[in-house]
């Protein structure tokens, strides 16, 4: 993201945008960061972004999981 957007305060919404993606909000954070996407495009194009970052990296772990060998204890 421009540092123009996280000097105006975009840095909080940074923050619970890769929250969002790793651990469950309290409802009224996830209410807070709804309502700041509805109206930030930026936002919005970061959060699609780290999603999309997400699936790749979690494909990737799946496929690499399936070509390991079998634990032996």
């Amino acid at each position: 993201m421009s540092d123009s957007l996280n000097s105006t305060g975009h840095d909080h919404y940074d923050e619970l945008i890769l929250r969002s993606l790793t651990e469950p909000l309290p409802e009224a954070v996830r209410a807070e960061l709804d309502r700041h996407l509805a109206t930030c495009d930026s936002c919005r194009a970061q959060l699609a972004e780290w999603r999309g970052i997400a699936s790749l990296v979690n494909a990737a772990a799946q496929k690499q999981a399936f070509t390991l060998p079998p634990l032996q204890l």
